[in-house]
């Protein structure tokens, strides 16, 4: 095994807490340039600029999904032992 000391060494930050113990994670995110870019060069696609664009567009609540629960709460169908042991498979998994 060779080891090559010209290569940059990360170490973890700490960072105290108010409960008085410390925080440990990398250091903080690369910042960017004007372009959008961040210092290591990553320029992203027209295309996932566009998908980003879409996905902060959705609400963080779903009007859609919230209605189609409401309904199959009000059927019973949440309420069911089939929908209890399907919830209780879930979780073991």
């Amino acid at each position: 095994m060779r080891i090559d000391s010209s290569l940059p060494v990360t170490t973890p930050a700490v960072n105290a807490t108010p409960e008085g113990g410390s925080k440990v994670g990398m250091s903080k995110a690369t910042p960017k340039d004007a372009d959008g870019a961040d210092a290591a060069g990553f320029n992203p696609t027209a295309d996932l600029s566009h998908l980003l664009a879409l996905v902060k567009q959705t609400p963080d609540v779903r009007a859609d999904v919230v209605q189609d629960v409401q309904g199959r709460a009000a059927a019973g169908e949440l309420t069911s032992r089939t929908a209890a042991v399907d919830t209780a498979a879930a979780m073991v998994r």
